[in-house]
């Protein structure tokens, strides 16, 4: 399967965070992408790899409150 990159004002469009969010998410490996030089593409899968992420770990964190 052929991976799909886009950039980050389109990944914006997908999930809404900031230039400088999406420059670190990318530079801290959260989020694969590749930098071209001046701008970076990031993986369309990464992003949806990473909501599924955080999603699953807010509803552990929501979990732990709730049984606290």
């Amino acid at each position: 399967m052929n991976k799909r990159y886009v950039s980050i004002k389109k990944a914006q469009e997908i999930l809404p965070l900031s230039r400088p969010t999406y420059t670190k998410l990318l530079k801290d490996g959260e989020i694969r992408g590749k930098n071209t030089g001046k701008k970076w593409l990031i993986d369309v899968e990464s992003i949806h790899d990473y909501m599924n992420r955080d999603e699953a770990e807010s509803d552990k964190a929501a979990a732990r409150i709730l049984a606290g």
